[in-house]
Parts: structure tokens; sequence; C-alpha cells
């Protein structure tokens, strides 16, 4: 059972980036990780739930965005306590889904399976993005499989070794990276030419859920 599916259903679990999937990993010293970044597919989009926190949107600064966004609901008939209710019902979603019931592991995520079996059932609806537990201010994203393979492409991969993880912090050496396949074969073309092989991560560092085409 995972986030979003039963035990024994397939769901793509993707993270905003390479950072935030290897904090939701969180690999051990000398540990060996692949991370692949994904991009849309030229033509293609993705419609996607966003269930965020108050607390969260208050520590990101998306102040602009939702004043637009209050704007553009205003226009269209709603008051002031209306939307205020819309963020109200989000926030309580939001702290639903990220409940773990720890005291039965085989069924933790029994909440947010049911939230997401709801929301999914929706033929328009392509998945859920949510707030990550082991990153603070990023989030994950859980997609249908289909939505997947219809709309994403993997754009690079890098292969990494951790060297360090303590106190929320991750330092990594970067090994190969690609960007190339081989379709003839299914195989990534890996390659050393890196500018810079050493890094690290903090989960105190702000990025946002931002997709490419190209």
């Amino acid at each position: 059972m995972g986030r979003a599916n039963r035990k024994g259903q397939s769901m793509t679990y993707i993270a905003q980036d390479g950072r935030t999937a290897l904090f939701e990993l969180n690999p051990k010293k000398n540990d060996f990780v692949t991370v692949c970044h994904l991009t849309l597919k030229k033509g293609q989009s993705l419609n996607l739930i966003y269930l965020y926190t108050l607390k969260k949107l208050e520590s990101l600064s998306f102040e602009k965005h939702f004043k637009e966004r209050d704007e553009r609901l205003l226009s269209y008939g709603f008051t002031k306590h209306g939307i205020k209710n819309i963020d109200t019902i989000h926030d309580l979603l939001s702290q639903e889904f990220m409940k773990i019931d720890n005291s039965h592991p085989e069924n933790a995520y029994t909440i947010s399976v049911a939230i997401s079996e709801i929301m999914l059932s929706y033929d328009k609806i392509d998945g859920i993005i949510y707030p990550s537990l082991r990153s603070p201010l990023d989030y994950n994203i859980v997609l249908k499989n289909k939505s997947a393979d219809r709309a994403l492409r993997v754009k690079r991969c890098d292969f990494m070794e951790i060297t360090k993880n303590v106190n929320r912090e991750i330092f990594i050496r970067h090994l190969f990276t690609t960007s190339r396949i081989n379709k003839q074969k299914n195989e990534l073309i890996w390659s050393t030419n890196i500018e810079d092989g050493l890094g690290w991560l903090t989960e105190d560092t702000l990025s946002l859920v931002e997709f490419t085409q190209d």
C-alpha cells in the first residue's frame, strides 16, 4: 500500500525535483542512487489536483498567485467567505491525506488511499500534487500510469553516490549522467562528462513545481 494506492495496485510516483526524491528515499552513506528527470512530451499536459496546507502556503509566499486566484473567483460570483471555505477544505483534505497510521503498518495510508480513489475516479484528472513529509518545502506527485505514459518522457538521468546524510543534509557525488537512450536496446547511454561532480542538498532550499515543454 502506498500513499495513493492499495496493495498490489500500480501508480506512478514522482517528486518535484531530484532533491525531493532523494529526501523521500532517505539514502544512507555509500548508497548508489539513480535520479531520472522527466519532462512533458510536446503538446501534452497534466490535469492535477493540488493539495496544500494553509501553513505551507504561508511559508512559500504565494501571495501573488492566490491574489490572482481570488480575483478570478470573485469575478465568478464567489464571496470572500466562500473562498476562505475552499482553502479550509483544501487544508483539511491535505492534513488527512498526510496522516500515517503507524499502529497498523499494513494499512498506514488508508485515509489517503480513500481520498485518492475519489479524486482519481474522474477520467479527466491525471493525478495529485501533495506536500512532501520528508522535505517540508517540496511536493510529490502521484499519477495514473496511463497519464504518465501519455504525457511524460525521460529528459536526463543522473547516477550518484551518497557521501553523507546528516541532520537533513545530503551530500552527493555524481558519477554518470545521460540524456540519451538507445531505442533499439531500450537502454540508457551513460556519460562521465559532468561539469561539477560534487554537490549537497538541504531541505531548507525553496524550489517550486515546474514542468517544461520542449
